[in-house]
C-alpha cells in the first residue's frame, strides 16, 4: 500500500468545509434534543412533586 499525502486547496471548501459544517450541525442538533429532553423531564417531574405536597 502506498499512502501519499496530497494537499489540494480546491477540495478545502468543496468537501472538507462541507463535512465540517454537517458535523457541527449534527452536534448542535443532538445537544438541542438532549436539552429539550431534560427540560421536559424536569417539567413533568415538577408537576408530580407539586401534586404530592398539596
Amino acid at each position: 500500500m502506498d499512502f501519499r499525502f496530497n494537499f489540494d486547496p480546491s477540495t478545502l471548501i468543496d468537501e472538507t468545509l462541507l463535512i465540517t459544517v454537517k458535523g457541527m450541525a449534527g452536534v448542535f442538533v443532538v445537544l438541542g434534543v438532549i436539552i429539550l429532553a431534560i427540560y421536559l423531564l424536569n417539567k413533568f417531574a415538577a408537576d408530580k412533586k407539586e401534586k404530592q405536597t398539596k
